[in-house]
């Protein structure tokens, strides 16, 4: 049974109406039928899903080495998921390699102090309402949370995609989306969506890559700069903005990154990352000053922003809750 605070908020992301509950999902406004799998309602329009489908398919798992290190870091076995059934694009590890990366695997080039700093706050302030956590993969925040995805991760609450968003409007005090910009076709639709299904006076916190390696997991579009950044969600008030990976990050990641490039096997490959990992992590301490100076935005590898939906009648831009 799906739970009756996930229940209130369900629409049938086709037309947005609000749908009625048994077997399955059913939309009695467009007739759209949404399977329920271990109480998680799946939530995909159907020709929408099989579109993403076929785009991931297309990309070759050739062209997917640096996925090796996140499977890794995310507790799988494969380069491209067996979700998408497709027997030629899966690369399974064999399960000593798995486990002996898992051991040798160094600390990641970042150190994401904004996430304490001023994640933690937002998800405090809010933890009595509503949060949505945005392309969740199978990363927990907290248990508040509901958790979106593509697919039916562990963890994950409600499945759908970002540009047709299965709530109804204005349900959320507090919408987290993490890493997930880079990786879908049109980000504008995904901003909209969010816009739309965020309370007014709610807020956003967004992170997303600026100078950061290709990683189609499963698929990798685009970078922002700070400026690209806002600009993109300028119909929030922002709040904040600024550094979450600095300087030091870029520099750590694109240099495991160049001596991986070395070698186009894929097992040589990640070795020299691994390699390369263990010698350059500790340059990210160095960010904890240099993410503070001016121009750290210029070279960071990681970015923010904290925006608020305008309350009805409200035009003037908000302070930030923490001041």
């Amino acid at each position: 049974m799906i739970p009756k605070r996930i229940e209130a908020i369900l629409a049938c992301p086709k037309c947005k109406s609000s749908p009625t509950i048994g077997k399955t999902v059913f939309c009695p406004k467009c007739g759209s039928s949404y399977p329920i799998v271990n109480d998680v309602p799946i939530m995909h329009v159907k020709n929408k899903r099989e579109k993403i489908e076929k785009e991931i398919l297309g990309t070759k798992s050739a062209y997917n080495l640096t996925s090796f290190s996140e499977t890794i870091s995310k507790e799988k076995k494969f380069l491209l998921s067996s979700q998408y059934n497709n027997p030629d694009e899966i690369r399974k590890l064999p399960s000593s390699v798995y486990k002996m990366g898992k051991k040798l695997y160094p600390p990641g080039p970042a150190l994401n102090r904004v996430i304490t700093e001023k994640r933690e706050p937002l998800v405090d302030r809010f933890k009595n309402g509503l949060m949505l956590n945005m392309g969740s993969g199978d990363n927990f925040i907290h248990e508040k949370f509901i958790n979106l995805d593509l697919d039916l991760l562990a963890g994950v609450n409600v499945v759908g995609n970002g540009e047709n968003l299965p709530f109804l409007d204005e349900t959320f005090d507090l919408i987290i989306n993490q890493a997930v910009l880079e990786h879908v076709k049109r980000p504008k639709k995904i901003v909209k969506e969010m816009h739309r299904v965020l309370k007014r006076g709610g807020y956003i916190y967004i992170e997303c890559p600026f100078l950061q390696e290709y990683h189609a997991f499963p698929l990798d579009f685009q970078r922002y700069t700070l400026t690209g950044l806002e600009n993109l969600l300028s119909d929030f008030q922002r709040i904040e903005s600024g550094v979450c990976a600095g300087p030091s990050a870029t520099f750590g990641r694109i240099f495991r990154e160049y001596c991986a490039s070395f070698s186009d096997n894929p097992y040589i490959h990640q070795i020299l990352k691994i390699l390369a990992g263990w010698v350059i992590f500790p340059i990210r301490y160095l960010d904890l000053y240099l993410n503070k100076k001016k121009y750290a935005h210029v070279i960071a590898m990681g970015l923010y922003y904290i925006g608020q939906k305008a309350e009805q009648g409200r035009k003037e831009r908000g302070k930030c809750f923490s001041s």
